[in-house]
Order: structure tokens, then sequence, then C-alpha cells
């Protein structure tokens, strides 16, 4: 996993941004990765009365290294 330091994230995003559809990308990321975020703290809150379905630790790692391939291919 590759760790940015604030200015190297800021000047990736700006870059990013500049593409068509850049800035829908990059929101699109961070409201799914609130929403991600938001199902782990659900799920801490419940901790032992798991309301899932089972697939949520899968699922979450396969979101997230589908969106980290993308962020960098692009």
């Amino acid at each position: 996993m590759i760790t940015f330091t604030k200015e190297q994230l800021s000047a990736v995003m700006c870059k990013h941004a500049e593409k068509e559809n850049g800035l829908h990308d990059l929101l699109e990321i961070m409201l799914e990765s609130l929403m991600v975020a938001d199902r782990d703290e659900f799920f801490r809150e419940w901790e032992g009365r798991n309301k899932g379905n089972g697939v949520t630790s899968n699922f979450e790692s396969t979101f997230l290294a589908k969106k980290n391939v993308q962020i960098l291919a692009k």
C-alpha cells in the first residue's frame, strides 16, 4: 500500500480533477469511502450482534482494492 503525504495527495487529486469526469470520479470515491467507514462504525457498535449477510469483510477488501487500482491506473 502506498502512503502519501497531504501535499502529495493534494497534488494527485488536483491532477485527477483536471481530467474529463475527474471531479465526478473523486466525489464518487469519497462518497463510497464514507459509506464503507459508516458500515465499519455500525459493525463496531453492534459487535457480537452482526446484522450483515456475512460478506462484509470480503466486499470491503475487494471494493478498496478496486478503488486503489483505479486511482493508480488513471
